[in-house]
């Protein structure tokens, strides 16, 4: 295959470098990318000041970060609850954050005006990381846990270089109350057609109609690229899920959705699709004059949007529930409306858009995850 992201500078710190994923990088990186300059960093205090400087020389440091890999240790607690935002229903999904940054480059993505540190990095002390979550899962054998990797990375993007995709399934497939989501706009999945597929590893796909990924999703795999991985990897014995977040309003919407949601369902088996998301364009106002500055031919900001309760701008409440209930309409076609949920909406926005809420919707509070199991929604 062809890794499109060209880094010039991969940076190690001293006390990774044993590490089976520095060494899976070092190895890949070089086939890829053979002239890259390798700086090995003595520790955190000399990994600081190469940060600093580099911000320092950078005029547009979140775009400039794109040309630099680090492998570092991850420290302190590996796993947490999804954030959310304040106001909305959440699946209480556990993140656990194996990277930060992300070489692709969406107009919209939060964060821009989320990270604190634009270097790429990578959580090289895998084996620590996975550790803590067996010991969460394993002192709790009556819960089920759905875990996810894709908050703050792309849970695919590295991993022809890191090969992490493979250490992940050889270790979760060891737990059985535990579902994990690899989420991603790549179409890397040669890792995992080399492992054997498992039910509760889940690949989902972030999806758009193309004209979006041309126009929005910089340096991502086209959609063609990514519906063909879905089906390799669904044939494989994962299962897989999508993601529509966000969906972006513009002349024809509906029949361009329409189109995907028709491709998904030709191509994958409705038993493979645990399940779909869906989520309206929203930014906050940091993310918005950042999203001007980096993009100033993206219309995206310059709709008509207004400030929610979360401080975050939104379309209007009754497009949203339109947009919402249209999507119904479309993955009803094709029997997969109960499949589908909200990412990031109120309760009000969930009954008029959808008339139902999440089974036991207490649950989503009281629990660190809905039992994939069970039948995602009932009826309001």
């Amino acid at each position: 295959m062809i890794y499109p992201f060209k880094f010039s500078q991969l940076w190690i710190r001293r006390e990774i470098e044993h590490e089976l994923l520095t060494q899976n990088v070092r190895r890949n990186i070089l086939n890829f990318i053979p002239e890259i300059k390798i700086v090995p960093l003595a520790d955190a205090r000399d990994e600081e000041n190469a940060r600093q400087r580099f911000l320092q020389e950078s005029v547009d440091p979140y775009g400039d970060a794109k040309q630099i890999l680090l492998l570092t240790p991850f420290l302190g607690q590996a796993y947490k609850v999804c954030p959310g935002t304040d106001g909305v229903l959440c699946c209480n999904l556990r993140i656990v954050n194996f990277a930060s940054g992300c070489p692709m480059d969406c107009s919209y993505c939060y964060l821009q005006g989320y990270l604190t540190n634009p270097i790429l990095s990578v959580y090289a002390n895998v084996e620590s990381i996975f550790q803590q979550i067996e010991k969460m899962v394993i002192t709790q054998p009556q819960r089920k846990f759905r875990i996810g990797t894709g908050e703050i990375t792309d849970s695919l993007v590295f991993d022809p270089l890191t090969e992490f995709s493979r250490m992940a399934v050889r270790r979760f497939r060891q737990w059985p109350n535990v579902t994990l989501e690899l989420k991603t706009k790549t179409h890397f999945v040669e890792g995992l057609l080399k492992e054997q597929g498992h039910p509760e590893v889940v690949i989902a796909f972030s999806v758009n109609p193309q004209r979006i990924i041309e126009a929005e999703e910089h340096r991502t795999s086209s959609l063609e690229k990514r519906l063909e991985s879905a089906q390799h990897v669904a044939a494989a014995g994962y299962s897989i899920a999508f993601h529509f977040d966000p969906v972006i309003v513009f002349p024809g919407w509906p029949e361009a959705y329409g189109e995907v949601v028709k491709e998904i369902a030709s191509r994958i088996p409705a038993g493979s699709i645990r399940w779909i998301s869906v989520g309206g364009l929203r930014f906050t106002r940091v993310l918005r004059d950042m999203m001007r500055l980096r993009f100033p031919s993206s219309p995206l900001t310059y709709g008509e949007s207004v400030p929610s309760t979360d401080a975050k701008f939104r379309y209007h409440k009754e497009l949203r529930i339109h947009v919402f209930a249209t999507f119904k309409d479309i993955l009803k076609r094709f029997h997969l409306e109960n499949k589908m949920y909200l990412c990031m909406e109120n309760t009000s926005v969930w009954k008029r858009s959808l008339d139902r809420l999440p089974l036991l919707s207490n649950e989503l509070f009281g629990r660190p995850v809905l039992d994939p199991h069970e039948t995602p929604f009932a009826k309001f």
